[in-house]
């Protein structure tokens, strides 16, 4: 039976244009049902959660420890703390994201950029 979306207001007496938003109502076996989250409030969610404060702290960790290094930690940081993943989907996907960053550099013959790291140490390839 499929599921008729509820309408709702936002916007009323501000001023502003009330812009109707559907937001469907969830079957009660669905993942998101279990988990008591709506699907429609995931952009909001990481739209209110500094996604400008997590964009400079990877600029920032970019440049102490290098593109590479920094990407990892943001990946790892990301899932846990905003997706709230599992240790093992953690795992798997910054390494899946890792791979695919040294698979895309090696074949373009990319220098990823460094940091501090790089200048005091001499590190091999995917962290130089």
């Amino acid at each position: 039976m499929p599921c008729a979306p509820r309408l709702h207001e936002r916007g009323r007496g501000g001023g502003g244009a009330g812009v109707a938003h559907a937001r469907a109502a969830l079957p009660t076996g669905s993942a998101f049902a279990r988990s008591g989250r709506n699907p429609g409030e995931a952009s909001v969610l990481i739209r209110r959660s500094g996604g400008g404060a997590r964009f400079a702290g990877f600029v920032l960790l970019t440049g102490v420890v290098g593109f590479f290094l920094a990407l990892i930690a943001y990946f790892l940081a990301f899932l846990r703390i905003v997706a709230r993943s599992d240790w093992r989907q953690t795992v798997l996907l910054t390494a899946a994201a890792a791979l695919s960053t040294v698979a895309l550099a090696w074949s373009l013959n990319l220098v990823l950029p460094g940091g501090l790291l790089q200048e005091a140490f001499d590190l091999p390839w995917p962290l130089r």
